[in-house]
């Protein structure tokens, strides 16, 4: 207990020391609260509230993502509102607007351009999105690439669309420029696959999920046969744009078996963009909606679990809140505490151990301040008791004078008991008041001694008038 209480009067007699300090230097204490301002208006604590997220047509995968991740932003306290659009190309076009206030969005990175790329950064890839090559078989046979299309009819996706754009390059490597064959016909997606099946078209390419109902029905129809890209290895080696996926036998039905072999898929993924101006923390919250919507999903396909998000695509230069992310995920905070404050907190660290670096040492001169005030207070209370002291070494003081000197001492006596003695500092206190009482007594002595002897000087004066 006496170590406690030590311990508290260390602490109140530093706090003392810390008070009196900045009482005495006003000035140095507005230039570190404006220092604090700045500061805190360089991080941005506070994000902005809305996000407007740009997905494709009501019901399409991306729609239906977007609402799953904004259930749990809306539980953050974020405001989100799922847009409709055309697609990839559209909201690469509202992104990259300064005008507009969309500011996140799902697209393809093989479908922005360069002026764009300042304008945007991505958080990374959320699934993937595999090029499916529909063909009839009754009237192509068996086919192992996709050159073999090009003298058949083929159903593209609609213009303009970030899908046709991609099949575009896929068939350009080939050496085939799809707008110069009118054999190529963009369409919307419900339209082609209608054509493919009343046999109007020989072929399809659509880009989206698995679980997409055109997708299910396709893959069941025994008159329709996916292509297996034969050279989907290489294409994710080339193109930073490309992975592979392969769709196992039997994992649509298993009886009888759909597909009946293992089919290989080139596929680009959905990089979910922002707007450069997002406050960090509000991509951070997208980054852990993400993630838990990875962790927590039931249809999980081609993906892992927890393999989203992941910046995959390197089309669109990476926010540095998601390269943060991705080396050392989530603050450990956001666990505890809002992502807003987690965020903040994450970012303040480089500052807070800064400037910890510059105040522990002022913290340590600060520990002496007191100390050093005390001995400032005692040094003219030494130099006055040394003045008295050389004046007691005079011969013939008068009372006047030694009545002097007492009041002196007295005024010495009442300004040290006036301030307080800061912690370690007593003995030093006590010799003051030793030193101011030593030299009382040698004044009463001296001053008694002077009485008498003028007691005495008196009395043989009269003995001899005697």
């Amino acid at each position: 207990m006496n170590a406690i209480r030590y311990l508290k009067s260390v602490v109140a007699d530093e706090f003392s020391a810390i008070v009196l300090f900045y009482r005495e230097s006003k000035q140095l204490v507005f230039l570190a609260l404006i220092c604090l301002l700045l500061i805190v208006f360089f991080l941005a604590p506070f994000p902005d509230r809305s996000v407007n997220f740009l997905t494709a047509h009501t019901g399409s995968d991306w729609y239906r993502y977007a609402e799953k991740g904004s259930r749990y932003l809306e539980s953050q306290g974020l405001k989100v509102d799922v847009w409709t659009t055309q697609g990839s190309v559209e909201n690469l076009e509202k992104l990259s607007d300064p005008t507009s206030s969309a500011n996140a969005g799902f697209v393809y990175g093989m479908n922005v351009i360069k002026k764009q790329r300042a304008e945007i950064q991505s958080l990374g890839s959320v699934d993937y999105q595999p090029v499916w090559i529909f063909y009839r078989k009754d009237k192509i046979g068996n086919i192992e690439d996709l050159h073999d299309l090009a003298k058949f009819r083929v159903a593209l996706p609609p213009l303009p669309s970030g899908s046709y754009a991609i099949s575009k390059y896929l068939f350009k490597q080939y050496h085939i420029d799809i707008t110069s064959h009118s054999n190529f016909i963009p369409d919307e997606s419900v339209k082609s696959v209608n054509k493919l099946l009343a046999n109007e078209v020989d072929a399809l390419i659509v880009i989206t999920a698995v679980e997409e109902p055109v997708i299910q029905k396709l893959l069941r129809d025994p008159n329709i046969t996916l292509l297996n890209f034969k050279y989907a290895a290489g294409f994710a080696t080339k193109h930073d744009s490309f992975e592979m996926v392969t769709l196992p036998a039997g994992s649509i039905e298993i009886s009888p078996p759909i597909p009946a072999h293992d089919t290989n898929l080139v596929a680009t993924t959905t990089s979910l963009v922002v707007k450069k101006t997002m406050h960090p923390d509000t991509q951070l919250a997208l980054l852990i909606a993400t993630r838990e919507m990875s962790r927590n999903s039931r249809s999980l396909f081609f993906e892992k679990r927890l393999e989203f998000p992941a910046y995959i695509d390197p089309q669109i230069p990476i926010s540095p809140v998601a390269a943060k992310f991705y080396d050392s995920g989530p603050p450990t905070l956001s666990h505890y505490v809002p992502i807003w404050l987690a965020g903040f907190l994450s970012r303040a660290w480089v500052f807070v151990l800064t400037l910890f670096a510059i105040i522990y040492p002022l913290t340590k001169i600060n520990l002496r301040i007191r100390k050093f005030q005390f001995i400032l207070r005692e040094r003219p209370h030494y130099e006055e008791l040394l003045k008295i002291e050389h004046r007691l070494t005079r011969t013939n003081l008068t009372a006047a004078e030694y009545a002097e000197f007492l009041v002196t001492l007295d005024k010495i006596n009442a300004d040290a008991i006036k301030h307080g003695v800061p912690i370690g500092k007593e003995e030093s206190y006590f010799s003051l008041l030793g030193s101011i009482n030593l030299l009382r007594l040698k004044i009463e002595r001296l001053r008694n001694n002077e009485n008498n002897n003028e007691n005495t000087s008196s009395s043989s004066i009269n003995g001899r008038l005697t």
